[in-house]
C-alpha cells in the first residue's frame, strides 16, 4: 500500500473518533432524580350541623305531695280535758301500782272466792271477780288502767272499771273482748262499735272525771264526752265479767290489769 492511501485511512479514523468524542459531549452525565408522587390518603370529615327543634320539650313537673290534714279535735278535748292533762303532766299520780310482788290491798268482791284474785308475771289477774281499793275514792280524778283479755275468756266477756259506786250505783266504762266499747250510768248508755282492740289484746283505758263533766280515752284517743250529775263520789272497782254471769265455770272472763295510775285533780281549775 502506498503512503498517500495510509494517511487517508489514517485521517479519516482521527475524523471520526473526534466526532464521536464531540457527540458525546452532548449528553449530561448527571443523574437525574426521579420524583415519586406519593398521594396522601385524608379521610373527609362529614360536616355536622346540629338541627334545632323550635317545638320546646315539655317541662316536667313533679306531682305535689299529698297534704295530710290533721283530724281538729273535738272542741271537748281543747276546752275540758286539755287543761287537766296539762296540768298534771308534772304531778305524780296519788296513786299507781304495777302489780309487781310488793303489791297489796286489793279487796275482792264478797261473792269472789281466793282463787279469783291472783298477782301473776306483773299484773293483777281477775276471774269473773271485781276488786277495790280504800281511800282513792276520789270525787275528781284523772284515771288510767291497761287490761287484757287471756286464753279460757268466753266470747261475750268484758272488763270494767266502775266509778263514783255506791252499792252498786254509780257509772262504768267497760270494753268486750270484740273491740266494742259500753258506758253505763251516764244516760242513754251510749256504746261503740269498734273502739277498742278486740281479742287478747291491751287496751288502755283512761276516765277524767271533773264535777259533772266526764271524758273517755281509749288507746290515748278521744273516745266521748258527757255532763251528768246523778253520783257525786263513790268507790272505784275494776271488774272482769262473762256475760254477765258471775259463775266462772258458766262464761268465764279472765283478765290482767297493769300499770293502775290515779290523779285527784279536786284542786284544778277548768274555765
Amino acid at each position: 500500500m502506498s503512503t498517500f492511501s495510509k494517511f487517508r485511512i489514517l485521517s479519516l479514523v482521527l475524523t471520526t473518533t473526534i466526532l464521536i468524542i464531540s457527540s458525546c459531549g452532548t449528553f449530561s452525565l448527571q443523574p437525574t432524580s426521579t420524583s415519586i408522587p406519593v398521594s396522601s390518603t385524608v379521610t373527609p370529615v362529614p360536616s355536622f350541623t346540629p338541627t334545632v327543634n323550635s317545638t320546646p320539650a315539655p317541662s316536667l313537673t313533679p306531682s305535689p305531695r299529698p297534704t295530710k290534714t290533721a283530724t281538729p279535735q273535738p272542741e271537748w278535748v281543747t276546752k275540758f280535758s286539755q287543761p287537766i292533762l296539762t296540768a298534771i303532766v308534772s304531778r305524780q299520780p296519788n296513786f299507781q301500782d304495777d302489780f309487781d310482788d310488793k303489791s297489796g290491798g286489793w279487796q275482792k268482791e264478797n261473792w269472789c272466792g281466793a282463787a279469783r284474785l291472783k298477782y301473776q308475771d306483773g299484773e293483777l289477774v281477775l276471774e269473773s271477780c271485781g276488786v277495790k281499793r280504800a281511800h282513792i275514792d276520789y270525787s275528781d280524778f284523772v284515771l288510767k288502767l291497761d287490761g287484757r283479755f287471756l286464753q279460757g275468756t268466753s266470747d261475750d266477756a268484758w272488763w270494767s272499771i266502775f266509778f263514783r259506786d255506791r252499792d252498786g250505783k254509780g257509772y262504768s266504762f267497760s270494753v268486750y273482748i270484740d273491740g266494742s266499747v259500753w258506758l253505763g250510768g251516764l244516760g242513754g248508755d251510749p256504746s261503740f262499735s269498734p273502739a277498742a282492740l278486740a281479742g287478747y289484746k291491751t287496751n288502755n283505758l283512761m276516765i277524767i272525771a271533773k264535777g259533772s263533766e266526764f271524758a273517755f280515752y281509749v288507746n290515748d284517743k278521744p273516745l266521748y264526752y258527757l255532763k251528768d250529775n246523778k253520783y257525786r263520789w263513790g268507790d272505784i272497782w275494776f271488774r272482769a265479767w262473762g256475760g254477765g254471769s258471775l259463775n266462772i265455770t258458766d262464761k268465764p272472763s279472765i283478765v290482767a290489769f297493769d300499770n293502775f295510775m290515779i290523779w285527784d285533780i279536786q284542786d284544778i281549775f277548768v274555765p
